[in-house]
């Protein structure tokens, strides 16, 4: 594993300043919630208050926070269902990626993965 960290064409290695670093990870958060917005729009939710009540119940959710409407339940439910869903989706290509590093030893002793892309 370490093999694979030392440049093959005998290069040095930089270390990412720590501006650079706090800067991809912020980068990072944005696409996160840019991601999960463009979730969330797509997401189908009740539009019968009643329904929303019940789905909120269903996941464990408070049914009705302090001065809420009834829109603004609509809008909160649809904000927890695309955070589900956007850790489930996260979570699968983990595993999709552990799945296939597992499936190709030879290639990971090697030191190279030329034909794995997940999208």
């Amino acid at each position: 594993m370490a093999d694979s960290l030392v440049p093959k064409h005998g290069g040095e290695v930089h270390e990412f300043s720590a501006h650079t670093v706090e800067a991809q990870e912020r980068q990072a958060r944005l696409m996160q919630q840019m991601e999960a917005q463009r979730r969330a729009r797509t997401i189908a939710v009740p539009t019968l208050d009643a329904d929303v009540r019940s789905k909120l119940r269903k996941i464990g959710r408070p049914i009705t926070l302090f001065g809420e409407r009834p829109e603004n339940r609509r809008d909160r439910l649809r904000k927890i269902l695309a955070e589900v869903s956007s850790l489930v989706f996260w979570t699968m290509r983990v595993c999709l990626l552990l799945a296939a590093m597992s499936c190709f030893p030879a290639q990971r002793r090697l030191g190279g993965w030329t034909g794995v892309v997940l999208l």
